[in-house]
């Protein structure tokens, strides 16, 4: 699988662990990676995706009153599901609404055949001066 997963444009590096039954994947600054190929990837290779921890870029949007992300690179938005504490309105994070931000977080295991496109937010931070 890490041979498989080093072949697609974008991917800076890519460690196993068999013994932990998991992948870590590095992605190059500036790249246009889709989570939704390296799902298929993996399941190409007869693995099941699990959770995915992620650090992403993006722009910060509102769409029918929920947070949203446009990842800087690629035109794919993704729905932010916050914590409890920020749910509502967005708390701080809403403040930045057009603005670029950082996040970390986690995209749950796909349950079927489609990657899910929500990030479960566990920390996010504006960007320094601009996308990376």
């Amino acid at each position: 699988m890490r041979v498989a997963l080093k072949k697609i444009p974008g991917v800076e590096s890519v460690e196993a662990s068999l013994n932990q039954g998991k992948a870590f994947v590095k992605l190059k600054p500036g790249n246009s990676v889709r989570f939704g190929d390296l799902i298929q990837k993996i399941r190409d290779n007869a693995f099941t995706p699990p959770d995915a921890k992620v650090t992403a870029q993006g722009e910060l949007l509102r769409t029918g009153g929920r947070l949203r992300l446009r990842m800087v690179g690629i035109d794919q938005i993704w729905d932010l599901n916050l914590p409890a504490a920020s749910a509502g309105n967005g708390g701080e994070m809403g403040k930045q609404e057009g603005k670029v931000i950082d996040i970390e977080g986690v995209i749950p295991a796909p349950d079927g055949r489609t990657a899910p496109a929500v990030i479960q937010v566990t920390a996010w931070k504006p960007a320094p001066s601009g996308p990376r």
